[in-house]
């Protein structure tokens, strides 16, 4: 890792040599797109809000051609949200199957190093406020296009099949973290905590006032789950040609491997249908919590009574864990200061 006198300098200067070098690379894949074999691109439209919405459908083009070129130099290398077209809070997703020479896989094992040591420096920044702020100062930069690496496959392809997943998110934190997070937020926001009813209720910055109050009245050392919904993202799976375990992961942008290798057997991304049997919510992660929200705007639950101890030891043992990590990663950066 290299030597920043912050963390927030060690991203800055890391986010505009990653800049450049998508930039360059862009050129270079703009000027020889023919050193490239597109076995498979998928259009997915912007939805411009932050969420699925109340129609979830989702219709995806199989493109060719120039389009599907532009289509991967894009997805490959864009870090900047665009203008009119892409929410601030909607992330780019440009999936594909790609066959690229040795070189160029190279320059994109090169580029996820810089986008890995981004992540490495924001990890050193404990508040979320500052981490916030940062971003806002790159204009229009989309944080998660920043840090999502590109997956360089390192065996041959025998099958790739994209499909449409929605896993739900759930969180499990103490009463006693959540009000510790929820105030220094508002303290950051206002200089100080508001009392409740200082805001309007169409004030995002009231649902921490009245969460807080909610917390206030629970036992602070009991566990509760901040649980989302799943939204639909798209994954690959990989067969290979040698007898290799298949591999699954999410995959927004294009799949990459050498380009003297047989062509793999491409399955294509389908539209995505409200009725998809991934979007079924009785998850085995759900199960243990209750059907409704204690307080529904910060997306908190209670544990069902009978596993409420269970979270509670399982939350104890991942903070001591990440204790652990984010002592070791602090340890490593002053001993390289």
């Amino acid at each position: 890792m290299s030597l920043y006198l912050t963390p927030q300098q060690g991203v800055r200067e890391l986010f505009h040599q990653l800049h450049d070098q998508l930039e360059s690379f862009a050129q270079a894949m703009r000027a020889q797109p023919h050193r490239m074999r597109i076995d498979g691109a998928f259009g997915i439209p912007y939805r411009f809000r932050p969420e699925v919405g109340e129609d979830p459908k989702i219709d995806v083009a199989c493109l060719t051609g120039d389009d599907a070129v532009a289509s991967v130099i894009f997805g490959l290398t864009s870090i900047h949200i665009e203008q009119g077209k892409q929410h601030p809070r909607e992330t780019l997703r440009a999936p594909a199957a790609v066959a690229m020479p040795q070189d160029w896989i190279e320059r994109i094992k090169h580029l996820n190093g810089i986008r890995k040591e981004i992540e490495e420096q924001i990890l050193l920044i404990p508040e979320q406020w500052d981490r916030q702020q940062l971003w806002a100062s790159f204009p229009l930069a989309s944080a998660l296009q920043t840090l999502r690496t590109t997956w360089v496959l390192d065996y041959e392809p025998k099958r790739i099949r994209f499909y449409w997943d929605s896993q739900p998110s759930v969180e499990s934190q103490s009463v006693a973290q959540l009000i510790e997070q929820y105030t220094k937020h508002l303290v950051k926001y206002f200089g100080y905590v508001p009392a409740l009813g200082e805001l309007s209720d169409g004030d995002k910055q009231s649902h921490y006032i009245r969460g807080l109050s909610a917390l206030a009245e629970m036992d602070r050392t009991e566990f509760v789950a901040v649980f989302r919904h799943g939204q639909p993202h798209v994954r690959a799976r990989v067969t290979f040609l040698d007898k290799i375990t298949p591999k699954i992961r999410p995959t927004a942008v294009p799949i990459i491997y050498p380009i003297d290798k047989t062509v793999p057997l491409i399955r294509p991304l389908l539209n995505w249908e409200p009725t998809d049997k991934t979007a079924n919510p009785n998850k085995a992660s759900r199960s243990r919590i209750l059907p409704e929200p204690f307080f529904k705007e910060l997306y908190l639950y209670q544990y069902d009574p009978k596993y409420r101890q269970e979270a509670k030891e399982r939350g104890l043992e991942r903070a001591k864990v990440k204790k652990a990590k984010t002592a070791t990663a602090e340890s490593g950066s002053n001993q390289t200061n």
